[in-house]
């Protein structure tokens, strides 16, 4: 007996997340501030069963940060694909609104068109109100190499993520004027991990 696309929208709305989630979450949690207590170091991260259009670790970070109190922002690819923003719904009960400004978190599949500035860094009174963005990059190697120091960094830490905006150090250098205001991203590429890069941190090209 053939499924209705009703019948495969909700299929694909339950499936995946964890399957564990008090050990998946913990883990998974643990991962994620690691990442932004050493910026720059790929920390290794369960991915979950999510929508094709999803990226996996998209999903890990959804289940473990989002809640019934959160508002996140999907990049014009993901939320042109219904089940994504369905999936996010029933996973962890987050709002979705169209505005990045609007956003307590932001997931962008193209890395390349992010622009940080469109989303909101705080303001002096709560800066823990910016929004944390989550980026894909095809490869955490092969791009612009991007020197990190500050808090967290012993001296400097060097990253090369392929896929990010060719303006991005420039981009970075005016959201670190904001501090403490400013935005927050995890970096995320299948198969290898999360890289974390604080608000607190500094950014340059190399080249």
């Amino acid at each position: 007996m053939s499924l209705s696309p009703h019948h495969d929208t909700n299929a694909s709305t339950l499936s995946g997340g964890f399957f564990d989630p008090v050990r998946q979450a913990q883990q998974a949690f643990h991962a994620l501030m690691n990442a932004l207590a050493r910026p720059g170091t790929v920390q290794p991260i369960e991915a979950v069963e999510a929508p094709a259009a999803l990226p996996r670790l998209f999903g890990t970070i959804a289940c473990t940060l989002l809640d019934p109190d959160t508002r996140l922002f999907l990049d014009p690819m993901l939320a042109g694909d219904p089940h994504v923003a369905e999936w996010m719904t029933f996973q962890t009960g987050t709002a979705i609104v169209g505005h990045e400004s609007e956003a307590m978190f932001g997931m962008i599949s193209d890395s390349r068109e992010v622009e940080l500035a469109a989303f909101c860094a705080g303001d002096q009174a709560y800066p823990d109100r910016s929004t944390t963005l989550c980026l894909s990059v095809s490869s955490f190697s092969g791009g612009k190499a991007l020197r990190c120091t500050g808090p967290g960094i012993e001296t400097s830490h060097t990253i090369a993520p392929a896929g990010l905006p060719a303006d991005f150090a420039e981009q970075w250098a005016a959201n670190h004027v904001l501090f403490p205001r400013g935005v927050d991203l995890f970096l995320s590429c299948e198969g290898e991990g999360v890289i974390g890069l604080p608000r607190s941190i500094q950014i340059a090209s190399e080249t």
